[in-house]
């Protein structure tokens, strides 16, 4: 020989394998841990959709009721909300005001 140190073939095929049995260890990680992020998304829009749907249900029995209830008073709603205050005078009718006095 040429006095360099050569692998065997063997020994340089088992090199390979064991770096491609790293990778797809690692590869199996990455896969297990992307699942199981993307199971806690789920669990997550899962929850959101059924907090959305009982708020929709709350929301269609109240106006259910609103409309009951503007069906027998007409004017209850009236008297549950309030006119808002009267706009202060302007400048010009105060003045109006005074001049009158």
């Amino acid at each position: 020989m040429d006095g360099l140190n050569r692998d065997e073939p063997e020994e340089i095929l088992a090199g390979h394998l064991d770096r491609l049995e790293s990778i797809l260890a690692q590869k199996d990680t990455e896969v297990r841990r992307l699942r199981t992020e993307l199971d806690l998304r789920q669990l997550y829009v899962n929850e959101l959709h059924a907090a959305l749907n009982r708020q929709t249900r709350q929301l269609q029995d109240l106006d259910k009721r609103i409309r009951l209830l503007e069906a027998r008073r007409p004017h209850a709603i009236a008297e549950l909300v309030p006119d808002p205050p009267a706009p202060p005078p302007s400048w010009t009718a105060r003045i109006r005001i005074k001049k009158a006095f």
